[in-house]
Protein backbone atom coordinates (compact mmCIF):
# COMPACT_ATOMS: atom_id res chain seq x y z
CA UNK A 1 0.00 0.00 0.00
CA UNK A 2 1.30 3.27 -1.11
CA UNK A 3 0.37 6.63 0.58
CA UNK A 4 1.86 10.06 0.23
CA UNK A 5 2.05 11.80 3.42
CA UNK A 6 -0.47 14.44 3.31
CA UNK A 7 0.75 16.83 6.11
CA UNK A 8 4.76 16.09 5.14
CA UNK A 9 5.54 16.97 1.67
CA UNK A 10 8.08 14.97 -0.28
CA UNK A 11 7.84 11.76 2.16
CA UNK A 12 6.74 8.83 0.61
CA UNK A 13 5.06 5.98 3.05
CA UNK A 14 4.77 2.28 2.02
CA UNK A 15 2.88 0.00 4.38
CA UNK A 16 2.99 -3.40 5.22
CA UNK A 17 0.08 -5.44 7.97
CA UNK A 18 2.79 -4.71 10.24
CA UNK A 19 3.80 -1.10 10.01
CA UNK A 20 6.58 -1.65 13.00
CA UNK A 21 9.75 -1.51 12.81
CA UNK A 22 10.12 1.25 10.29
CA UNK A 23 13.05 1.90 7.70
CA UNK A 24 14.01 5.32 6.40
CA UNK A 25 16.10 6.07 2.81
CA UNK A 26 16.74 9.67 2.62
CA UNK A 27 17.54 11.80 -0.94
CA UNK A 28 19.53 15.13 -1.57
CA UNK A 29 20.08 16.03 2.32
CA UNK A 30 22.20 18.30 0.04
CA UNK A 31 20.44 19.95 -3.33
CA UNK A 32 23.59 19.06 -5.75
CA UNK A 33 23.86 15.01 -4.55
CA UNK A 34 21.55 13.38 -6.68
CA UNK A 35 22.28 9.98 -6.10
CA UNK A 36 19.16 9.03 -4.16
CA UNK A 37 16.58 10.34 -6.42
CA UNK A 38 17.57 7.38 -8.32
CA UNK A 39 17.16 4.84 -5.71
CA UNK A 40 14.09 6.36 -4.66
CA UNK A 41 12.66 6.41 -8.29
CA UNK A 42 13.49 2.84 -8.36
CA UNK A 43 11.91 1.65 -4.78
CA UNK A 44 8.50 3.47 -5.83
CA UNK A 45 8.17 2.26 -9.31
CA UNK A 46 8.84 -1.41 -7.70
CA UNK A 47 6.84 -1.47 -4.46
CA UNK A 48 3.67 0.29 -6.52
CA UNK A 49 4.21 -3.11 -8.03
CA UNK A 50 4.92 -5.25 -5.25
CA UNK A 51 3.99 -5.60 -1.50
CA UNK A 52 6.62 -5.42 1.08
CA UNK A 53 7.56 -8.41 2.94
CA UNK A 54 6.87 -6.43 6.67
CA UNK A 55 7.80 -3.23 7.74
CA UNK A 56 6.78 0.49 7.17
CA UNK A 57 9.40 2.26 4.38
CA UNK A 58 9.60 6.00 4.32
CA UNK A 59 11.34 7.19 1.20
CA UNK A 60 11.90 11.07 2.39
CA UNK A 61 13.37 14.16 -0.06
CA UNK A 62 15.04 16.23 2.32
CA UNK A 63 15.56 19.26 0.34
CA UNK A 64 13.75 19.22 -3.24
CA UNK A 65 13.91 22.97 -3.52
CA UNK A 66 17.70 23.01 -3.36
CA UNK A 67 18.19 19.98 -5.76
CA UNK A 68 15.76 21.79 -8.51
CA UNK A 69 18.64 24.72 -8.67
CA UNK A 70 21.55 22.37 -7.98
CA UNK A 71 22.20 23.85 -4.81
CA UNK A 72 24.01 22.27 -1.67
CA UNK A 73 21.25 23.84 0.62
CA UNK A 74 19.14 27.32 -0.15
CA UNK A 75 19.83 28.96 3.33
CA UNK A 76 21.62 26.86 5.89
CA UNK A 77 23.46 23.24 6.06
CA UNK A 78 20.20 20.54 6.25
CA UNK A 79 22.28 18.34 7.36
CA UNK A 80 23.82 20.35 10.61
CA UNK A 81 20.61 21.29 12.31
CA UNK A 82 19.25 18.51 14.29
CA UNK A 83 20.20 19.89 17.62
CA UNK A 84 18.24 22.25 20.16
CA UNK A 85 17.39 25.85 19.34
CA UNK A 86 19.33 27.07 21.34
CA UNK A 87 22.51 25.90 19.63
CA UNK A 88 21.41 26.98 16.59
CA UNK A 89 22.03 30.52 15.14
CA UNK A 90 19.77 33.26 14.29
CA UNK A 91 20.14 32.47 10.73
CA UNK A 92 19.98 29.33 11.17
CA UNK A 93 16.50 29.60 12.68
CA UNK A 94 15.48 31.90 9.95
CA UNK A 95 16.35 29.55 7.20
CA UNK A 96 14.12 27.77 4.89
CA UNK A 97 16.43 24.39 5.74
CA UNK A 98 15.08 25.16 9.63
CA UNK A 99 11.61 24.23 9.01
CA UNK A 100 12.38 21.34 7.12
CA UNK A 101 14.40 19.90 9.95
CA UNK A 102 11.42 20.36 12.20
CA UNK A 103 8.95 18.78 9.57
CA UNK A 104 10.98 15.54 9.79
CA UNK A 105 12.57 15.25 13.13
CA UNK A 106 10.11 13.49 14.34
CA UNK A 107 10.09 10.92 11.56
CA UNK A 108 13.91 10.05 12.12
CA UNK A 109 13.30 9.80 15.24
CA UNK A 110 10.82 6.64 14.92
CA UNK A 111 13.02 4.96 12.52
CA UNK A 112 14.34 1.64 13.57
CA UNK A 113 16.91 1.50 10.41
CA UNK A 114 18.37 4.44 8.42
CA UNK A 115 20.19 4.65 4.84
CA UNK A 116 21.65 7.90 4.58
CA UNK A 117 23.11 8.39 0.64
CA UNK A 118 25.62 11.40 -0.43
CA UNK A 119 28.13 12.55 -2.71
CA UNK A 120 30.67 14.78 -3.35
CA UNK A 121 32.15 16.86 -5.79
CA UNK A 122 35.64 15.23 -6.20
CA UNK A 123 36.36 12.20 -7.37
CA UNK A 124 36.78 9.41 -4.36
CA UNK A 125 36.07 5.78 -3.63
CA UNK A 126 32.66 4.62 -2.83
CA UNK A 127 32.45 4.14 1.48
CA UNK A 128 30.50 3.96 4.37
CA UNK A 129 30.55 5.68 7.29
CA UNK A 130 29.77 4.40 11.10
CA UNK A 131 29.61 6.34 14.47
CA UNK A 132 28.76 2.87 16.25
CA UNK A 133 31.34 -0.14 16.02
CA UNK A 134 29.19 -2.60 17.34
CA UNK A 135 28.64 -5.65 15.32
CA UNK A 136 25.10 -4.88 13.87
CA UNK A 137 26.38 -1.46 12.42
CA UNK A 138 29.75 -3.28 11.21
CA UNK A 139 28.03 -5.68 9.61
CA UNK A 140 25.50 -3.14 7.62
CA UNK A 141 28.85 -0.86 6.66
CA UNK A 142 30.42 -4.19 5.28
CA UNK A 143 27.95 -5.82 2.79
CA UNK A 144 26.87 -2.24 1.21
CA UNK A 145 28.55 -1.94 -2.34
CA UNK A 146 31.87 -0.06 -1.20
CA UNK A 147 35.59 -0.07 -1.62
CA UNK A 148 35.82 -0.04 2.49
CA UNK A 149 33.81 1.34 5.56
CA UNK A 150 35.22 3.62 8.16
CA UNK A 151 34.94 4.78 11.79
CA UNK A 152 36.14 7.95 14.21
CA UNK A 153 34.63 10.74 12.02
CA UNK A 154 33.60 11.71 15.48
CA UNK A 155 32.27 15.97 14.90
CA UNK A 156 32.23 15.78 11.49
CA UNK A 157 29.08 13.76 12.06
CA UNK A 158 27.33 15.71 15.06
CA UNK A 159 24.29 17.10 14.83
CA UNK A 160 23.35 15.54 11.20
CA UNK A 161 20.30 13.15 10.01
CA UNK A 162 22.34 10.23 11.30
CA UNK A 163 22.95 11.60 14.48
CA UNK A 164 19.37 12.63 15.34
CA UNK A 165 18.75 8.77 14.35
CA UNK A 166 21.56 7.77 16.54
CA UNK A 167 20.13 9.41 19.42
CA UNK A 168 16.76 7.94 19.13
CA UNK A 169 17.84 4.53 19.21
CA UNK A 170 18.16 3.73 15.34
CA UNK A 171 20.37 1.84 13.22
CA UNK A 172 22.26 4.34 10.56
CA UNK A 173 25.13 4.05 8.09
CA UNK A 174 26.06 6.57 5.86
CA UNK A 175 27.43 5.55 2.09
CA UNK A 176 29.39 8.02 0.15
CA UNK A 177 28.23 7.03 -3.89
CA UNK A 178 31.29 8.95 -5.60
CA UNK A 179 31.42 11.92 -7.63
CA UNK A 180 28.38 13.94 -8.10
CA UNK A 181 28.68 13.91 -12.35
CA UNK A 182 29.92 9.88 -12.12
CA UNK A 183 27.11 8.03 -14.19
CA UNK A 184 27.66 5.32 -11.77
CA UNK A 185 26.65 6.48 -8.47
CA UNK A 186 22.83 6.28 -9.48
CA UNK A 187 23.50 2.24 -9.69
CA UNK A 188 25.67 2.45 -6.62
CA UNK A 189 22.92 4.36 -4.72
CA UNK A 190 20.08 1.21 -6.36
CA UNK A 191 22.41 -1.43 -5.34
CA UNK A 192 23.27 -0.10 -1.72
CA UNK A 193 19.42 0.50 -0.82
CA UNK A 194 18.26 -2.87 -2.62
CA UNK A 195 21.15 -4.62 -0.05
CA UNK A 196 20.04 -2.75 2.65
CA UNK A 197 16.29 -3.41 2.47
CA UNK A 198 16.19 -7.39 2.30
CA UNK A 199 19.07 -7.36 4.74
CA UNK A 200 16.21 -5.89 7.32
CA UNK A 201 13.95 -7.53 5.93
CA UNK A 202 11.39 -5.55 3.66
CA UNK A 203 12.29 -7.38 0.77
CA UNK A 204 14.21 -9.94 -0.76
CA UNK A 205 15.30 -8.70 -3.98
CA UNK A 206 17.75 -11.43 -4.45
CA UNK A 207 21.07 -9.44 -4.47
CA UNK A 208 24.22 -10.40 -3.78
CA UNK A 209 26.67 -8.67 -1.72
CA UNK A 210 30.17 -9.76 -0.18
CA UNK A 211 31.49 -8.41 3.34
CA UNK A 212 34.02 -6.29 2.88
CA UNK A 213 36.99 -6.50 5.25
CA UNK A 214 38.55 -3.29 4.54
CA UNK A 215 38.15 -0.71 6.90
CA UNK A 216 39.69 3.03 7.34
CA UNK A 217 40.19 4.80 10.55
CA UNK A 218 40.17 8.51 11.09
CA UNK A 219 43.49 9.03 13.40
CA UNK A 220 43.47 12.73 13.65
CA UNK A 221 41.95 15.83 12.42
CA UNK A 222 42.91 19.56 11.77
CA UNK A 223 41.00 22.56 11.87
CA UNK A 224 41.59 25.09 9.66
CA UNK A 225 41.44 28.81 11.69
CA UNK A 226 43.03 31.33 8.73
CA UNK A 227 40.10 30.21 6.25
CA UNK A 228 40.42 33.61 4.04
CA UNK A 229 44.03 32.86 3.15
CA UNK A 230 44.09 28.68 3.47
CA UNK A 231 45.08 26.95 0.07
CA UNK A 232 46.09 23.47 -1.11
CA UNK A 233 49.07 22.99 -2.44
CA UNK A 234 47.60 20.88 -5.49
CA UNK A 235 44.12 19.56 -6.07
CA UNK A 236 43.69 16.32 -4.36
CA UNK A 237 41.33 13.38 -4.92
CA UNK A 238 40.17 12.17 -1.64
CA UNK A 239 42.02 9.30 0.41
CA UNK A 240 44.61 10.23 -1.88
CA UNK A 241 48.61 8.87 -0.16
CA UNK A 242 50.63 11.00 1.11
CA UNK A 243 54.12 11.20 1.60
CA UNK A 244 56.29 11.79 4.65
CA UNK A 245 56.35 15.49 5.37
CA UNK A 246 54.71 16.31 2.04
CA UNK A 247 53.12 20.26 2.23
CA UNK A 248 50.05 19.61 1.31
CA UNK A 249 48.50 22.89 1.39
CA UNK A 250 49.55 26.88 3.06
CA UNK A 251 47.44 29.31 5.31
CA UNK A 252 49.03 33.15 6.09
Amino acid sequence: VRNWYDLIPWVTIFHSRNIWPRIGIMAVTHGDEPAWLSAHEFLRNFFDRNSLSSWELYLIEWNPEAAKEWKICLEANLNRLFRDDEHLTKKQRNSKEYKRSRELMPILASLDFFLDIHSTNNPWPVFSILKKIDDEHRHFASILPVEFYSLWWGDSIVWTTCDWVDINHGVWITIECGEHTNPQWGLVAIEAAKIFLQETGIYNFWTPYINQERCLEVLGKENVIDKESFCYKKQYINFEPLQSQEIIAEDK
